[in-house]
Formats: structure tokens, sequence, C-alpha cells
């Protein structure tokens, strides 16, 4: 790893640092601190190297993209959390922020990097009311910083010490009521002390508490915690307001003023709007302070307290919960810790990453990599095919902030339009079809699409088989076909879907069709072995109007085989594209996936549905130039 911090060419003026009052955080334990330089202050100095710490964090940033080109982000994250905290001891405040931020991208789950950027901002706020002379001043000063600080969070929070809820105006103006700050605007001189005292109740005040938990036949509660306290409510009248209230008695007593949960804080009117803003839900879970999982309710009344017997794990909506939320803490249904889990922060705990594995199949290398976006698009899809929802259209629905998406809700059009909605907006922003992947009947919403999530809920079948062999050995001349076919699928537009129509490129084979018994068919074609499929739809008839198709050109590109030291030393410019004309011959020659087509109309084509993945390989005399003749873009309805 190219060396971070060179030697000081120069020094400058020493100033006396203004320290923030963060305090140890429980997941310091984790971090690799031989992996970061040593960059403290020489206390006997009259100079303080700054160079080291600032020279990879000049105005320019020159060093900033190759740090985070790094293949190791969570060291780097180390590093940035390391250079935040030397910056902030020369009161650099705009760089410390810097690199925290950098941080939380390297590593968006890690605690440290998030209350790194706490302690930079609050630190900041100490020095700044160290320095501000008048009342007003004061007064401007500390509504600045908890306006910034809470610009983040969620518009609507119940406030634990009044149970009542709060739009953002009075979340901003609350902290004014509070002792601290009193006798901070009081003081004719604001000693050290104060200040401190002032900080550590800011920092307590600016955090709030998300609720993740399995809805019990809830209605909305939002616009009565506007008028009244939820500690007034009566809870034999309304028996989900006992949990409301338990939860935030569990959050006040945590040291922490704010609390949030999908009953109290959204209103009805606002639920369409979250989903079309789906990474504001997202983050608002990850950056809560903590996220509390109520585990209420076994999926059998018989089976003991435990995250994989929980109606929790089987909700939607919860899952995108668990993923975002960066500290979690697990609850029973009589709000106390679950088990003896032997870390503050659940979420990491080996038994209840056992359980969720146990239930999701996910491994847990892959739930705790997930972030919004269309990546990692088959792991998402697995993780919400199996889970249960109260609308129909939530199972889409639930689905957005994890990919980002935006959609405007439409309660009533059905869980396949709901899912093609959603799956339309994955292949045309992804460029990526994993989602054609599965068994089972169509849609309504179109043929390459599935009724509902639940075909997600197995292993792929499309991705070809790797290559384990070394590839000139295993294919020792090279077709000039295959570099002419390679550069064709690389150049081919991605596919993209509109209006419930795909455009799909692939690589297509005509059929003859040969009935074996009802049902069961086998389909010859030329350049590809033999196969049998079993399908429900009656294709004997139309033979000449079928397709066997490939599309999933992206992983057929991958290279995932063996690196070949013979590859490394073709001479010449063009010993990059034939290592990988190589290994896209050595793939082919495998066996992959395929769909079957059937053409609808002179220009449309729909998917037949068949009862298993279909399998196919590349006969060993068929040439790559024959394949290059066989690529078509195709649109499927």
């Amino acid at each position: 790893m190219k060396r971070l911090f060179r030697r000081a060419r120069g020094k400058m003026p020493r100033q006396e640092p203004q320290r923030g009052s963060s305090d140890q955080t429980e997941g310091d334990e984790h971090q690799d601190r031989d992996l970061v330089p040593d960059l403290s202050v020489n206390e006997t100095s009259s100079s303080y190297d700054l160079e080291p710490v600032l020279e990879p964090l000049s105005s320019e940033r020159s060093q900033g993209d190759a740090l985070d080109s790094d293949p190791f982000p969570n060291r780097l994250a180390g590093l940035y959390i390391k250079r935040s905290k030397a910056a902030e001891e020369i009161q650099r405040w705009d760089l410390a922020l810097e690199d925290a931020n950098r941080a939380i991208q390297l590593d968006p789950l890690s605690p440290l990097a998030y209350e790194r950027k706490e302690a930079v901002q609050f630190a900041k706020t100490e020095y700044d009311c160290s320095v501000v002379r008048t009342r007003v001043e004061r007064q401007n000063a500390i509504r600045e910083s908890i306006k910034e600080a809470i610009k983040d969070w969620p518009p609507m929070l119940i406030n634990t010490q009044t149970g009542r809820g709060c739009n953002r105006e009075q979340q901003e103006l609350a902290f004014e009521d509070l002792s601290p700050f009193k006798e901070y605007l009081s003081s004719d001189t604001t000693t050290p002390q104060i200040r401190k005292s002032l900080v550590a109740e800011m920092k307590k005040y600016c955090r709030y508490v998300m609720l993740s938990h399995a809805w019990e036949g809830e209605t909305s509660v939002f616009d009565i915690i506007g008028a009244r306290s939820l500690y007034d409510l009566s809870s034999e009248s309304l028996y989900y307001i006992e949990k409301l209230q338990r939860f935030c008695d569990v959050v006040r007593e945590a040291g922490c003023y704010w609390a949030w949960t999908d009953t109290s804080c959204i209103s009805v009117e606002a639920h369409g709007s979250v989903v079309e803003e789906p990474r504001s839900l997202f983050n608002w879970y990850r950056y809560a302070w903590r996220t509390i999982v109520l585990l209420r309710g076994m999926r059998d009344p018989s089976l003991p307290v435990s995250v994989k017997n929980s109606v929790w794990i089987t909700r939607s909506w919860t899952i995108y919960e668990y993923v975002a939320a960066r500290f979690i803490w697990f609850y029973t249904d009589d709000w106390k810790p679950y088990r003896d889990l032997g870390t503050s922060n659940h979420k990491y705990s080996p038994i209840v990453v056992a359980e969720i594995h146990e239930v999701t199949k996910v491994s847990p290398e892959s739930m705790h990599k997930l972030h919004p976006g269309v990546t990692d698009v088959r792991e998402k899809l697995q993780l919400a095919a199996p889970r249960h929802v109260t609308k129909p259209e939530d199972a889409a629905y639930s689905l957005c902030p994890l990919f980002d998406i935006p959609m405007q809700p439409k309660y009533g059009e059905g869980t396949a339009n709901a899912v093609g909605r959603l799956l339309e907006q994955v292949i045309t922003r992804s460029g990526d079809v994993v989602v054609l992947d599965w068994i089972g009947n169509p849609g309504a919403y179109n043929s390459c699409l599935p009724v509902n999530l639940r075909p997600y809920n197995t292993a792929q079948y499309h991705v070809p088989s790797p290559v384990l062999v070394d590839i000139p050995a295993y294919f020792p001349e090279l077709d000039t076909g295959s570099i002419m076919l390679y550069k064709r699928l690389v150049a081919l537009e991605s596919p993209q879907m509109t209006d419930k129509r795909l455009r799909l490129p692939c690589i297509t084979f005509r059929v003859e069709l040969q009935v074996v018994e009802a049902g069961v068919y086998r389909m010859k074609m030329r350049g590809l072995r033999d196969v049998e499929i079993r399908t429900m739809d009656d294709i004997s008839m139309v033979s000449k109007d079928l397709l066997l198709v490939h599309p999933w050109i992206r992983a057929l590109l991958s290279s995932s085989t063996l690196p070949s030291a013979d590859s490394e030393t073709v001479e010449g410019d063009n010993s990059d594209e034939r290592t990988k004309a190589l290994q896209l011959a050595a793939r082919l020659r495998q066996d992959f996936g395929a769909l079957l087509l059937r053409k609808t109309s002179p220009k449309e084509y729909k998917r037949v549905a068949a009862d298993a993945s279909i399998r196919v390989q590349v006969l060993e005399e068929t040439s790559f130039a024959r394949l290059l003749e066989s690529i078509r873009i195709l649109d499927v309805v």
C-alpha cells in the first residue's frame, strides 16, 4: 500500500488544540491501530508537524482518489478517522469533517466513522462557544450547530421527555429549554466547565433512536401525538399504544431525547412520499444512534423467543431496516434485552448473525455489504422473496429503499404490476438482466418477469460454470472468431425496459421441436447440444416461431476464470483483449443458462415458462463466427 504520510518538509506555528468531549465508543476495540500512523502532537515542541497530516489533505486532495481506490476500504476508513482526529487537534474543522465523511463513505456501517463526525461537529461547537462573546451571538451559534447536526433527521420525532411529536423547527428549538443551554446564556463568563457541560448535553440531544417491529394491526397515531402526549394515551383503548410508550421509556432511560416509529411519525398522507424518496427512509435508519428491534410475537407460539422464530424476521419492511441500521439492540416482547449476546452492537453478534443466516440463506458477508442502489440485485431479491406483507404491493414497495428506486405507490394495482414496475427500473438503471433468472409463471406486466418475488428464493441458474483450468492448456488455439465475438458482445447496448417492453440483447438459436410426450419437448438447435424441456404451454404447433436465447451477456463476459501466466506475457497492444477473448471462448465451452421465447408478432416475443432451468452447451465443432451471426436485439413483451 502506498505510503500515505510522508516526512514533513516544513513546520508551521503550533496552535493550542481545542478538544471535543466525545467519549470512547464501544467499537474502538475493533479498530486496527497498527495500520494507522502515529500522528500525535509533540507536546514539548514549539511547532506542530502539519504536513504529515495535511499534505494528503491539501485543498486539491491530490491523494484522495488514490486513497479511495484501495481494495481494503475498512483500513482506509481507519486512516481517515485518524487523520480527522489529527486535523481536529489543530482546529482545521473543514479538513477534519471532510475526512470523517470520507470514512463514512468507505465504511458506511462503521459506528466509529459516524462518531468521529459527531466529535468534530461538537468540538467545533465548543471552540465557537469559547470565542463568541455576546448573548445573541452565543444563542445563534448554538442554534446553527443544532440545525446542522439534525439536518438529515426524520422530519417528525417523538420527544421522549414530553411524549409529544415534534417537527423539524420544534426539534431545533427544544434544546433551548434545557438547563445547560440556559446556564450558558446566563453566564457572564463561559468557563470550560460550562462549555463542556453544554456540548455534552448537545451530544445527547442530537441523537435519535428508531424502532423496527412487526405491525400488529396498528393504525397511525400521527395526528394524536401532535396534540396530546403519548404518555397520556390509554393503552386499553389502543392496545399498541403500550408498545410505543415502552419504546419511548427505553429510549429515554438510555439518555436519548428523540424516538421514531412508523406508526407515530409518518402521516397516512405522507406514506406515499416516503416510498417516492426511498434514500431518505434508508438514511433515517443509517444515521440513527441506535435501532431497537422488538421481537414481539413468534411464528409459532410454542416456539421459544428468538430472532429466527420471530414474526419480525418474516416481514418485508423490517429487512431493509436491519440492513440500513448500523447499531442495533434486540429486545424481547417484555422489553428485556434479547439473551446475553456478549456485544453492545447486537447486529454483529454471532448468535444473531447465525439465526438470520439460517432464515434468509444469505451469507453474513453479503448481508452486511448491502447498500442502496442497483447492485447485488440477486441477493436483495433473494432476501425479500419469502417475506410477508399486509398489503400485496408492499412486496415491491418495501424494496425501494434497498434499490434506491423511487416509485409512486398505487395500492390496488396488484403484486404483479408492482413487482413489474420495480424490476423494470432495476433493469433500466443497472443494465443487467439477472432478474430474468427464475422459474415459474410469468406475471401480467411482462412475460419475462414473475408474478411475484417468490421465484427468487432460489439459487441462480444462468451463471456460466467457472473454468478452473489453465486457459491456454484447456483451449490451446484461439479461434479468430472469438476476438470478433468478444468485441461484438462488449459493444452491445445495455438491456432497457420501458412501458412494459424489454429490449433484450442476446445470443439466439433457432429451434427444431420434437414432441416427446404431453408437455415434454426435445429441442434441437444448430451449434448446441439437444435439450429437453417440460412446460405447461402447448408449443407443439409453433416450432418455427421459437428461439432459444442467452441474455446474460454481462455474466458471460465477467472474468471469473483462473488467470493464466501465459496470457500475461502476450506482447502487443491487444494482449488484454486476447486474454479476455480466451476467457470468453473457454466459458462458451461450458454449459450456460437460456430462455425459450416465442414470436407473437413480427417484432415481438414472449417467454415460454419452463418447469426447470434450461441449460445448454455449445458443440465443440461450432465456430465462434457462427455465434457472432446469432447476436440479436429482441423486443419482449
